[in-house]
């Protein structure tokens, strides 16, 4: 797993952690974290959004 942030404007920034094979694990913003989960071929199973 890899992390890339990426500066949308200086108040905001977005947080990616991403799995090997570059679908994102978690995003990280100010207000929410979201979750995802995938099955073995790299479908998408769940989007868990958490408010911060």
């Amino acid at each position: 797993m890899f992390r890339f942030k990426q500066r949308l404007h200086e108040a905001r920034t977005v947080t990616t952690a991403w799995h090997l094979t570059l679908l994102p694990v978690t995003v990280t913003e100010p207000n929410q974290i979201t979750n995802y989960t995938y099955d073995a071929q790299g479908r998408q199973l769940t989007q868990t959004l958490t408010e911060r």
